[in-house]
């Protein structure tokens, strides 16, 4: 943000806090490595981007993977066949202050930590599985009863339908039987009636 310029959300005491913070040595320190890690091996010639990211420069991740991409090559050429990450944590050194660079949460997958840290993960591992074991139980109780109520409303439904399957079977045989009565009826009123004249 600049400073030097008067921004409205702003107040002067803040603002004048700001520029006393930035004076201090240990900002002016920081400040100055960030600057020479962003210009790290720039030239007239030669743009470098500077970062990809976190604090180390593209250049040297360039550098890094050349070693790793020779390492590689060097390993098939004499017919070793060896895990690609083993041989990324070869190049950059192992773990450094309790992190392999690039690799994130994953370098605990090849490099364990200190035993205080082993015995807690050991630790929470059992209590989180009984915490995500226990929902993981409902669901599934909860799910055998949304089905067992499914199949309780299908064979309802099924019942329903049987039932209205025969009312109109039973309503078609009574209208056939309604039917032929009423004609029977009509007959006998017509005979009924030429017996009257």
């Amino acid at each position: 943000m600049a400073l030097h310029k008067q921004v409205s959300f702003m107040t002067d005491t803040v603002r004048a806090e700001f520029i006393n913070k930035r004076k201090h040595p240990d900002f002016v320190k920081r400040f100055n490595q960030a600057r020479d890690n962003r210009l790290f091996g720039q030239t007239l010639e030669k743009f470098d981007p500077g970062h990809r990211q976190g604090s180390v420069s593209t250049s040297q991740v360039v550098k890094k993977l050349g070693e790793y991409m020779e390492k590689l090559e060097e390993y098939k050429n004499k017919g070793i066949e060896i895990n690609p990450d083993k041989v990324y944590l070869e190049v950059l050194g192992g773990k450094k202050k309790g992190k392999v660079y690039g690799l994130g949460s994953a370098s605990q997958m090849y490099y364990k930590s200190d035993l205080t840290s082993q015995s807690t993960a050991s630790s929470s591992t059992p209590s989180m599985i009984s915490q995500l074991s226990s929902p993981v139980e409902e669901l599934k109780k909860t799910a055998e009863e949304n089905h067992n109520k499914v199949e309780e409303s299908q064979k309802i439904a099924s019942e329903r339908l049987k039932y209205a399957k025969e009312f109109v079977e039973n309503h078609e045989i009574e209208k056939a039987t309604w039917k032929k009565e009423k004609l029977a009826m009509q007959k006998t009123f017509k005979e009924m009636a030429s017996l009257v004249k």
